[in-house]
């Protein structure tokens, strides 16, 4: 089936809705959100194009793309929460339209349009497309990585991925040693494209890439030798006996070599370093070699490693994690993994492209699984590739295809409703404890159960193409709700952007200085757009008060008498309130001299606080 002119402006209307709307309205969440930005500001106010720093310390989390991209927003429009976020949002609609070539060159035009769907309206994809961090610029650069790959296998195979010899004659398998561009240049794209995704994240940038790549042409050419007969595998051995022997056929050392040569891993390594190295050496340079240490050694090595920060977990930390972070579509996946093992046992026009997204899914996921420090967004890029299982699913299924029962399509929808009457409840009690006034984002549950109801009506009924359609519109409205109306009213609830902007009002453009004790929230550096001192010890909070007598101190307000007997006789506390999703206060010290000012300040903040 043709896609319609109507359907593709849809697609694009439906992921811009995601991305666009009220984009600039919430505060930048902590910790990542602000660390960034202030690292993007920082660089901007000195013109600096080189070295990341934060709190005007260098700063070695993070490559140097998303600052690049945000200095050139910043450049164009200025700085502010929108065009922190621009570049993310710009690029997850890139990567929307990636996904949806994918899928026209893996499967069909209406599976790659779905999948593109699947994927803006995910919840965390759709959350992180509208935020400060690098994980909407990996995703897209590791997307135009796959995407070259693809492309240029299915031009090599007549317009579509695997697609056999001859029209129909499944006997005329695509050998192994098909599935690698021809032509110099769809080399260079795919490797040209893993350098940018060094710069967005660093080594797995490459790493992964290949990983995925070389296991799926592996496991291609194990195929061909195991229905070509060359198999020293038998049936008929003991299953410890075949599990070996498959693994050393599998990962012979030979086979091993074979696709090395065939991916030109030394020619590509050399185009991927000369697109990525020219910023690590001069970075290094410019750093005397601090910031290669900091960021290759801790954020890479060690993460893998140890956990850091206290993210650890089991090595399942990641099924309730996709099952939350791909919602609504993670319902769907359990259906579409058993469609996936279908297709990939048999031969069909549709194995090999089934296994190069599963082999995607799984060597991304199962190599983080692996790593000791565990965060939710790094199986991110993960996300395009169980979009195309899902959309494959979904794609069939309309289609009605014979193998394919309804039970599996009912089953995801009784369990969306399930999700939508535990969402309720649940909702206006989290609300109630720590967003007053807010207990209406509860009405959020009630999207997922409505639409699983109308979507499991429909399915009853064999009205397919509407089931989906439903499901669709149901993932569309609780994205929209959930990022452009409910993340701009929780987000008025943090306490740091309050506070730094507080400060910076009752100055008045007068230069202050700003310190923290028992208390670190980055959102205080980038609202207050300044360095903030951090103060360890009641000594540290003495001195500070004797250089900068007008200065200002934020700490907590169950610690206050800790430091008490610290504090001169002429400070006290100018302004107090509740710190954001926790059970204690904070407190602004200060000058008693600008108690009233601070008050005043604090009222007419409040009043602009909700437009």
């Amino acid at each position: 089936m043709m896609l319609t002119t109507r359907q593709r402006w849809g697609l694009l209307l439906a992921v811009g809705l995601v991305f666009f709307t009220g984009l600039g309205s919430p505060w930048l969440f902590d910790e990542d959100e602000p660390k960034n930005a202030e690292c993007g500001r920082e660089m901007y106010v000195r013109g600096d194009w080189l070295v990341p720093t934060f709190n005007e310390d260098l700063r070695t989390d993070k490559p140097i793309l998303i600052y690049w991209l945000m200095l050139t927003s910043f450049h164009l429009f200025g700085v502010s929460e929108l065009t922190a976020r621009l570049h993310s949002s710009i690029l997850s609609v890139g990567s929307v339209l990636l996904v949806w070539q994918l899928g026209k060159s893996l499967f069909r035009s209406e599976t790659g349009l779905l999948a593109g769907l699947i994927l803006g309206t995910s919840l965390m994809f759709a959350a992180v497309g509208r935020s400060v961090t690098p994980d909407a610029t990996l995703i897209f650069c590791i997307l135009l990585t796959m995407t070259a790959y693809v492309t240029a296998v299915a031009r090599r195979h007549g317009g579509k991925f695997g697609q056999p010899d001859s029209d129909g004659n499944m006997v005329a398998q695509r050998l192994w040693g098909e599935y690698v561009p021809q032509s110099t240049w769809e080399f260079a794209s795919i490797y040209a494209s893993m350098g940018l995704a060094i710069l967005a994240k660093g080594p797995i940038g490459f790493l992964l890439p290949m990983a995925i790549w070389g296991q799926f042409l592996l496991l291609q050419r194990y195929r061909d030798r195991t229905e070509c007969g060359n198999s020293v595998i038998d049936a008929r051995q003991h299953w410890l006996s075949r599990t070996f022997l498959m693994t050393w056929e599998l990962y012979h050392p030979r086979a091993f070599w074979e696709a090395l040569r065939e991916m030109r891993v030394f020619q590509g390594t050399l185009i991927t370093a000369l697109v990525a190295l020219p910023w690590y050496i001069a970075v290094g340079f410019a750093t005397q070699g601090a910031w290669l240490a900091g960021f290759l050694g801790g954020h890479n090595v060690d993460r893998f490693m140890r956990p850091m920060e206290n993210h650890s977990g089991p090595i399942i930390y990641y099924i309730p994690v996709i099952a939350l972070g791909f919602f609504p579509w993670s319902i769907f996946l359990p259906a579409g993994i058993w469609q996936m093992t279908r297709q990939v046992r048999k031969p069909s026009n549709d194995r090999a492209a089934v296994t190069f997204v599963a082999t995607w899914a799984m060597v991304w996921i199962g190599f983080f699984s692996l790593a000791s420090t565990k965060l939710p967004n790094y199986v991110l890029p993960s996300y395009p590739a169980l979009a195309l299982l899902v959309a494959n699913y979904l794609s069939e299924w309309m289609q009605e295809a014979s193998h394919i029962r309804s039970l599996g399509f009912r089953n995801a929808c009784r369990l969306l409703s399930v999700v939508g009457i535990v969402a309720i409840p649940a909702l206006i009690y989290a609300t109630s404890v720590y967003l007053p006034n807010e207990v209406w984002l509860a009405s959020l549950g009630v999207i997922p159960l409505v639409g699983g109801v109308l979507a499991f009506s429909a399915a009853q009924k064999a009205l397919r193409h509407r089931a989906v359609a439903i499901c669709c519109a149901s993932a569309l409205l609780l994205s929209l709700g959930m990022m452009g109306v409910a993340a701009p009213r929780i987000s008025r609830y943090q306490d740091s952007p309050q506070l730094a902007k507080l400060i910076r009002h009752e100055a008045n453009g007068r230069p202050v200085r700003i310190a923290t004790h028992n208390y670190s929230a980055p959102n205080v550096v980038f609202y207050a757009a300044q360095r903030i001192e951090r103060l360890d010890s009641p000594k540290d909070i003495t001195k500070f008060f004797h250089e900068a007598p007008e200065g200002y101190l934020i700490t907590r307000a169950d610690r206050m008498e800790d430091i008490v007997d610290a504090l001169p006789q002429e400070i006290t506390i100018l302004h107090r309130m509740p710190r954001f999703l926790r059970r204690h206060d904070l407190i602004v010290l200060g000058n008693e001299s600008k108690a009233a000012s601070m008050t005043a300040a604090a009222q007419d903040l409040d009043r602009l606080r909700w437009q």
